[in-house]
């Protein structure tokens, strides 16, 4: 055979057994625990809770987001009727001068 052919079929066998071992070396960690699958958490069992009170605090706070919003609508809202009931000539000129037509 020819030494060209040799060294092929040696760095073709050298990059199977790599594949192979770090196949095999995921496989394990992900069985004992010490590495991350996919979508999964490798937390410590402290590490938990933790996340769970952190998750339940930004829940919280979209929801604290969701009702400051609408209160400024409703503020907003309020100071338009003030603004109408103390000054309704003001207000109905410029709505007539805000209007298309």
């Amino acid at each position: 055979m020819d030494p060209d052919v040799f060294s092929f079929m040696g760095v073709m066998g050298t990059i199977a057994v790599f594949i192979f071992v770090m196949t095999m070396a995921r496989g394990m960690s992900r069985r004992l625990g010490g590495g991350r699958s996919r979508g999964g958490c490798s937390c410590v069992d402290g590490d938990h809770e933790e996340l769970e009170h952190l998750r339940e605090r930004v829940a919280d706070l979209e929801y604290s987001g969701r009702r400051i919003e609408e209160l400024e609508e409703r503020v907003d809202f309020a100071e338009r009727l003030l603004a109408e009931t103390k000054h309704p000539e003001r207000v109905a000129g410029s709505h007539d001068t805000n209007t298309l037509g």
